[in-house]
């Protein structure tokens, strides 16, 4: 149970030392801060690309025609959704990856489809295919996460896939 002073306690004067008491009305006499750090105050030097935020999570959407290709661009955001009208669905190489950033991609069937991912995204352990088959009207879930492995090599890797039913 909280307790009380039974009388009001009397300070001496304005703080003088970082951890001092200071009445309500200390506080609030105080000027409020006004400096405002500009563009230039973080941007001279070099930054670590490892601690810029990564490809803001916009969403992308699209809709290809039976038979069409759809090549995702990275660098507009990191979620794709897709609207398939039937027939096959190619999805291209996405171009302008960032180091370790995941597209993640809702892909809806208006009719009996499939999906193809092209032969340049490879495959990690557990995953057999690139082709998916989604019913009429279901969703297909894909994940795909792009990595620099040496200064000449960049991959996107499939690591997830899954269809509802």
């Amino acid at each position: 149970m909280p307790k009380r002073f039974a009388t009001p306690i009397q300070l001496p004067g304005d703080p003088t030392g970082a951890l001092e008491a200071a009445t309500k009305q200390y506080v609030d006499g105080r000027p409020v801060p006004t400096h405002q750090h500009s563009a230039g105050d973080i941007t001279t030097g070099t930054l670590d690309p490892a601690r810029l935020p990564r490809v803001l999570p916009v969403l992308q959407s699209f809709s290809v025609a039976s038979g069409g290709t759809h090549t995702t661009d990275a660098s507009l955001g990191s979620y794709v959704d897709l609207t398939v009208n039937g027939g096959n669905a190619i999805i291209a190489l996405p171009t302008n990856g960032v180091n370790r950033q995941t597209l993640e991609y809702v892909i809806y069937a208006a009719s009996a489809t499939s999906v193809i991912f092209s032969s340049d995204i490879l495959l990690t352990t557990g995953l057999s295919t690139r082709t998916f088959s989604v019913p009429a009207q279901k969703y297909g879930f894909f994940s795909l996460k792009y990595s620099t492995l040496r200064s000449n090599l960049q991959v996107w890797a499939m690591v997830a896939g899954t269809v509802t039913s």
